[in-house]
């Protein structure tokens, strides 16, 4: 995208991009590609560079230099050799595809925008399968989907076994790092930034001011955000009254929180037993047992990625 974009605008500038791994296609069978969301231009020296529109050439031409990446790569590392992978790229289907059509013009006083940002953020680290398009009846899972050339169907029917086989092998390896940040938001270039040099996504792109900074640290205060996302309660409405409430002071010294809670009859004497412990997890005083049902069999599934080499 950054080569793409450079060629194009003729500056040697930076985009920003989120990118995430994916692996399931939408019967669960194997179709690795990449979800991503990419500021459409450049940064550059305190600017920001939009790209034209382009049609049909230069999604040809970009994916043309995604398939040249990736054949680089593959061929480097000793995937395939090089004969065959130019065998491949000949072939009228190739296997790669780009797809550029969602633009959002994105700004944050704009309710739709705003809604179009979050379906797509929610989409690319979105679950290998929707429960809109799952059934389960008489010991069968069904998923429906659009056509399938290769299935000639728009379903797909699992037994209960095969279907947490083809679920499970989409689960990424422990600790492999699943979204990715590049350019303007990759934490290295945040981390270098002053306040001059920090970017506003809304308008033409400029360098904004330090009291838009300010007004920007206050929109990203997202703990009030998370909790009502996860829990569907916002800390921030008062439970009585409802009415919008707002921190003023963080208080972390144990006697003062203990004398605002006593004032506002929410101190318990318990609490103050623990003061100036260290108290570990609870001992366990009766240990656990579980019982496997031995009438479950385990049915071997093939989902095409062979033996894991660590």
């Amino acid at each position: 995208m950054k080569q793409f974009f450079r060629e194009t605008l003729k500056v040697d500038g930076i985009p920003g991009g989120l990118l995430s791994i994916e692996t399931s296609g939408q019967f669960l069978d194997l179709n690795s590609h990449v979800h991503s969301i990419v500021t459409d231009g450049l940064f550059h020296e305190g600017k920001y560079f939009k790209m034209p529109r382009y049609g049909y050439g230069g999604k040809l031409y970009l994916q043309g230099l995604w398939e040249k990446a990736i054949a680089k790569y593959v061929i480097e590392k000793g995937f395939i050799t090089r004969e065959a992978m130019s065998k491949m790229l000949k072939w009228t289907h190739t296997g790669f595809s780009v797809y550029t059509d969602t633009v959002v013009e994105f700004n944050r006083q704009n309710e739709k925008s705003v809604e179009q940002m979050g379906h797509i953020i929610r989409y690319i680290t979105k679950a290998p399968v929707s429960l809109n398009r799952m059934t389960f009846k008489e010991k069968t899972v069904l998923l429906k989907g659009e056509f399938h050339p290769g299935h000639k169907q728009n379903f797909v029917a699992f037994t209960p076994s095969d279907f947490l086989a083809a679920y499970t092998s989409h689960i990424p390896n422990h600790r492999q790092k699943y979204v990715n940040y590049y350019g303007v938001y990759s934490n290295r270039t945040r981390g270098a930034k002053s306040t001059d040099e920090i970017y506003d996504m809304g308008g033409e792109g400029r360098a904004i001011d330090a009291e838009e900074h300010a007004s920007q640290k206050t929109y990203k205060k997202t703990w009030a955000m998370l909790l009502n996302k996860i829990f569907e309660v916002d800390p921030l409405l008062c439970p009585k009254c409802g009415s919008r409430m707002v921190v003023t002071s963080v208080i972390s010294d144990s006697q003062s929180i203990r004398e605002t809670l006593s004032a506002m009859n929410m101190w318990s004497e318990s609490w103050s037993s623990q003061e100036g412990t260290d108290r570990g997890p609870p001992e366990v005083t009766q240990s656990v047992s579980v019982e496997v049902n031995g009438d479950i069999e385990s049915v071997p599934f093939d989902d095409g990625w062979g033996s894991y080499v660590g």
